[in-house]
């Protein structure tokens, strides 16, 4: 068999980032569609403007989120589309940058990392999960994972029912992946079913929310737990859609 060659595939958390930016602009635009956002700023490679009629642009495949646009400068210091989309629609870059899509990912994290988005998530949060100490140890404390109970941190972060909080229980749940603690990991699932249903308090997120809650499903329908007598099981395909409907196990 010969091997795919040519540009890897997109994680699927990173194409449904690209849309919920590009969802984000349309709304904040009054509604543009991509060829009326290809016609308002050009292309992210020439800046040149769009015509009517023409084969679609970039916008049409950041709406699909075939690629993702770019949101540093260029090597040049021109500002990338979404640095110039910022500037004309404020508070839509946001969208490309949440911790959000990292947690959402299929990469499994290290502590260290897992540790930088919890920092990155409000006091409110990243206080029940992180000591007070360790930002004022300027990182050099060992330990900084507060000792907690598991569902009662989860149901915590359930009754904030933010973005963030969703975040925080994505981050646990690839915590609980890294230290091997699967009846809390296992548990993540119902929680997340919990917690997804308050994405739709967030319109760019609203339409995304069956893709992603495909991806969770989809992860925990591959994790394996293993059992006291050295062996595997699954959570089954019922109990799972259970789960993720928002129920409990």
């Amino acid at each position: 068999m010969k091997k795919r060659v040519g540009r890897p595939g997109i994680d699927p958390a990173y194409r449904i980032r690209t849309k919920a930016w590009f969802n984000a602009v349309s709304q904040a635009s009054g509604g543009m569609n991509a060829g009326q956002l290809e016609i308002m700023f050009g292309t992210s490679r020439d800046n040149q403007k769009y015509k009517p009629g023409a084969r679609p642009g970039l916008w049409g495949k950041y709406a699909t989120g075939y690629i993702s646009p770019k949101f540093k400068p260029d090597i040049q210091g021109r500002p990338s589309i979404v640095e110039r989309v910022e500037e004309v629609f404020p508070g839509t870059s946001k969208w490309m940058t949440l911790p959000f899509w990292d947690v959402l990912s299929q990469k499994s994290m290290t502590m260290q990392e897992i540790k930088e988005i919890y920092l990155s998530l409000p006091d409110e949060i990243c206080s029940m999960i992180v000591a007070d100490d360790y930002e004022q140890s300027k990182g050099t404390a060992l330990y900084w994972r507060i000792p907690t109970d598991w569902m009662d941190l989860y149901d915590e972060l359930f009754e904030i029912g933010t973005l963030e909080a969703a975040t925080a229980i994505l981050t646990l749940i690839k915590e609980y992946e890294t230290t091997q603690r699967y009846d809390q990991h296992m548990y993540g699932a119902a929680y997340w079913g919990k917690i997804a249903r308050f994405l739709n308090h967030y319109p760019p997120l609203s339409p995304l929310i069956p893709e992603i809650n495909q991806i969770v499903g989809k992860y925990f329908s591959a994790v394996r737990y293993p059992t006291k007598d050295g062996g595997y099981e699954f959570i089954g395909k019922d109990i799972l859609e259970y789960a993720l409907a928002g129920r409990s196990f």
